[in-house]
């Protein structure tokens, strides 16, 4: 691939001196025509600067093409050198244009970027939704334990004064013959547990 070089307004006036010379080949002519300025100008007849079609196909121009524009003015004993010629030029490079994205891929990546965005939101909350979690179960925990201290101590109070009413029945029968006597001895024995099993669950849930 040949190496092309940006096209100044020196290497254009070197290309019209290059047309005024009587030793000048038409094939040379033929080959430098695209390259003038009135191949530059617009539709209104006006000269395109370089800055407006440094990005059009005129814009750069054969590094062996403006060699030739040197020699031919070298040998028709022109002044000039080559590195006065190329002042301000440099290799051409064709400017890069970034491929459309297709419709597909850009709702792939956008999905995919949800999705990523998605992970990082619960990366960030799955501590705080743990804490939630342990606390819920702790207070859940702790009902089911106080409900079952509730349980356990209403049992309690019921076989303890029921245990001790039969206990109290049973054994009044050798101290009294009537059965009347006996029950209200077993309910004597039974109101004095109960007192005193209150007082302790009303001690106990003080505490």
């Amino acid at each position: 691939m040949p190496v092309e070089v940006i096209l100044t307004d020196r290497i254009r006036d070197a290309i019209e001196e290059v047309f005024t010379l009587d030793s000048t080949t038409d094939e040379l002519k033929t080959e430098l025509q695209s390259w003038r300025r009135s191949e530059l100008g617009n539709s209104d007849g006006h000269i395109a600067h370089v800055d407006e079609v440094i990005n059009r196909n005129d814009a750069n121009i054969p590094f062996s093409t403006v060699k030739k524009v040197f020699e031919t003015l070298k040998k028709a004993g022109k002044v000039i050198y080559l590195n006065e010629l190329m002042e301000d030029s440099g290799l051409y490079f064709e400017p890069v244009h970034e491929p459309k994205k297709s419709p597909e891929l850009v709702a792939r990546l956008e999905k995919l970027q949800a999705k990523q965005d998605q992970l990082r939101y619960r990366a960030m909350v799955k501590n705080i939704d743990k804490e939630l979690l342990y606390k819920d179960k702790k207070a859940l925990a702790f009902e089911v334990r106080s409900t079952s201290r509730q349980l356990s101590s209403v049992m309690n109070f019921i076989l303890s004064v029921g245990g001790t009413f039969v206990f109290g029945y049973m054994c009044s029968q050798y101290a009294f013959a009537y059965v009347g006597l006996r029950v209200m001895f077993g309910i004597l024995l039974a109101s004095m547990v109960a007192l005193a099993e209150l007082y302790f669950m009303a001690k106990g849930a003080e505490i």
